[in-house]
């Protein structure tokens, strides 16, 4: 069965623990984390269990991104701006001033990723930073979240004691929600999928969920815009959709709304070469019951939301990783690196590979 995309709008109970990340990052809760904590709510409920005994349920999912005043917000796209840059030297202040305010911005609209998507012209202006959207939005989406520092204790795993430090919250503005794209491979996992959902927000999603934080309600669920949807070449294939024979580069462009781990083979048929791409650490604690103290799991590099790949769907699919440690023995500890992506023609072309 054909897979669909949905959207899922979340209204929280209360504030976010985000620890140091800025307000300003274009994701909200990283797509690694967001299934984790999914897989461990299954595990504690039994609620569509079984399709995660592997690491690879038959789903894909978004990083969580926020919707301020009904408009939902994106991460940008790497590499250069759409559209012309201002003429004159390359090193010339107006070009860098472009540059900087173009890097600046973390996040862009609906309309605006749907106009790249749909292949439209458009172009940026540096007085947009940091959110490019519509005119006609440009109220809506002020003010932007922020964050505040609240007293709290830190345990040390290792020895066992503990200081105080200050925490880091996220604010969100009035009104605001978050909002996670999810690609089903069979449509009728639906209802599970939503119970599955509503069940997380009743146990919270992110750091400090002890006291409170990170609690949501499941406000809607509903087919995602059409430029999101998979249709034709657009989105992306599930492993056993993938197309066989060498990677034809080019075919496509695709940007990232999930975090990326690319296996050894995609790596080797060269679908990261001349990617507009930032990446990150992800690291982490290991929490099981009855297990060893202080294990931590075992750190990969990633490819962030927003990043820039060119190829065919099939050829850009990442990969669950055990990072459990060798000490730890108990169970195998996933981290789900399959890349969520959406044609974007539109958007500023990746470095071609240069042929030999």
């Amino acid at each position: 069965m054909a897979s669909s995309t949905r959207l899922l709008t979340l209204q929280p109970a209360r504030f976010f623990s985000a620890g140091a990340r800025d307000p300003a990052a274009g994701a909200w809760i990283h797509s690694d984390t967001l299934m984790a904590a999914l897989c461990s709510t299954a595990m504690e409920t039994g609620v569509l269990a079984e399709v995660f005994q592997d690491g690879a349920p038959p789903f894909l999912v978004s990083s969580v991104f926020i919707e301020i005043g009904g408009v939902r917000l994106y991460p940008r796209p790497l590499g250069p701006p759409p559209g012309p840059l201002p003429e004159g030297p390359e090193n010339s202040p107006e070009r860098q001033d472009f540059l900087r305010a173009w890097k600046s911005t973390a996040w862009i609209s609906e309309g605006r990723l749907e106009a790249l998507c749909e292949g439209r012209r458009v172009r940026y202006q540096p007085a947009e930073a940091p959110v490019w959207c519509l005119e006609s939005e440009r109220a809506t989406v002020d003010p932007l979240p922020r964050t505040f520092l609240q007293a709290g204790n830190r345990v040390d795993r290792l020895g066992g004691g503990a200081d105080l430090l200050k925490l880091s919250l996220i604010a969100l503005p009035e009104g605001a929600r978050l909002f996670f794209l999810t690609r089903l491979a069979d449509e009728s996992m639906r209802p599970d999928f939503d119970e599955l959902v509503t069940l997380l927000g009743q146990a919270g999603l992110g750091g400090r969920r002890s006291s409170g934080k990170g609690q949501f309600e499941l406000a809607w669920s509903r087919p995602a815009p059409g430029f999101l949807e998979v249709e034709g070449e657009r989105g992306q294939a599930f492993p056993e959709e993938r197309s066989e024979g060498p990677s034809r580069r080019g075919s496509g462009r695709w940007v990232l709304l999930s975090l990326y781990l690319p296996s050894r083979a995609e790596v080797e048929r060269g679908v990261i070469e001349g990617a507009a791409a930032e990446t990150l650490w992800r690291v982490g604690w290991i929490h099981s019951n009855g297990g060893p103290q202080a294990c931590r799991k075992r750190p990969v590099r990633m490819l962030k939301e927003g990043t820039l790949l060119s190829g065919l769907p099939g050829d850009i699919s990442g990969e669950v990783r055990n990072v459990a440690p060798p000490s730890f023995t108990r169970h195998p500890v996933w981290r789900d690196g399959r890349a969520f992506l959406v044609h974007c023609p539109g958007a500023a072309a990746p470095a071609a590979k240069e042929e030999p």
